[in-house]
């Protein structure tokens, strides 16, 4: 298999938007992970990151 087939098995969807000039990137995986949620400032750089059980 190829990288793309294996993300395939992993990822359900990926959905896009853009609000008040910020994009959001919200991945849908294929399987029970613990909820993540990581937020970057205009730099790219890590401001935020959340584990919920």
């Amino acid at each position: 298999m190829n990288g793309y087939a294996n993300l395939r098995l992993l990822v359900d969807s990926i959905v896009i938007s853009e609000k008040d000039k910020k994009l959001h990137i919200k991945i849908n995986l294929n399987a029970k992970f613990k909820r993540h949620k990581d937020c970057y400032d205009e730099e790219g750089n890590l401001t935020e990151s959340v584990f919920i059980a």
